[in-house]
């Protein structure tokens, strides 16, 4: 990972892809696509449908090749590759939405395993792309990764480093990393030493008002610190996956901003 991505600068809309596809990806993806074009008893058909189902062109202007005058990859790999980068997600979902399903479902799970190791903010559903990352979630965990309380920032930027990891990720300490930003937060705030004295401190100066969220916090540190939970040193590795991290990092951000939010407005300094 390079300094930029260890130490937090690089944006996070850089590292979640939403509304692009870095190159990488996008080779990914093609050698993916082009053995499930391999693996297909005709290719030719499916090539001439892409060009005039997907992209309303005629039969007669498809590029073809002169000595068997098979239809042409090279335009596809072309809009494929070099195109806007919403043309691969395009070509992928058409020819899913053409083909039967049996010859699908291992080339499905490739497509969603190299969008998700790129941390992509889309995914193939039913024969669908869907995005699973909105801009709210981003924002939230882009407002929270850059407040200037410590070491709550620093547990933040390592809990979405960890997360964001396309070598590497690492979804078991990112989930850590999360909830420990929230932990040291409530600290700070209270002054208190253990995590749930905080949370009930925070609930009896009226910080947190409703007893709902009081107990749904003290229920997400559990989920972390359990024996069935993440801290648990047994813990599997391979059993989390990145829709827990996710969800733990926005949840986790989410509070954070809206502590801080009531921290300013009942005049607390941290």
């Amino acid at each position: 990972m390079l300094f930029s991505q260890r130490m937090g600068y690089k944006p996070v809309r850089d590292k979640i892809q939403k509304e692009s596809l870095d190159q990488p990806t996008r080779n990914q993806l093609w050698n993916k696509y082009s053995d499930l074009l391999k693996n297909i008893s005709n290719t030719d058909a499916v090539i001439e449908l892409i060009w005039t189902g997907l992209y309303k062109q005629t039969k007669d202007t498809l590029p073809r090749n002169p000595y068997n005058y098979s239809p042409k990859q090279d335009w596809l790999r072309d809009y494929f590759i070099e195109k806007d980068w919403y043309e691969s997600l395009d070509i992928i979902e058409f020819t899913v939405k053409i083909l039967p399903s049996y010859t699908l479902d291992k080339f499905i799970n490739y497509f969603n395993f190299i969008l998700e190791r790129e941390c992509s903010a889309y995914r193939l559903i039913n024969g669908k792309f869907t995005q699973i990352t909105s801009k709210e979630e981003i924002q939230s965990i882009e407002d929270a990764i850059n407040i200037k309380v410590n070491p709550v920032r620093t547990h933040l930027n390592q809990a979405f480093d960890l997360f964001a990891d396309r070598k590497n990720p690492d979804y078991r300490n990112s989930i850590k990393e999360s909830i420990s930003a929230v932990e040291c937060l409530v600290k700070k705030i209270t002054g208190k030493s253990k995590f749930q004295a905080a949370v009930n401190e925070l609930f009896n100066q009226k910080i947190i008002e409703h007893a709902a969220m009081k107990e749904a916090l003290g229920n997400l540190y559990g989920y972390a610190s359990d024996e069935d939970g993440i801290r648990h040193p047994i813990m599997d590795r391979d059993t989390i996956k990145s829709e827990d991290a996710k969800y733990m990092l926005v949840i986790c951000t989410a509070f954070i901003n809206y502590m801080m939010a009531k921290c300013k407005q009942s005049e607390i300094k941290l």
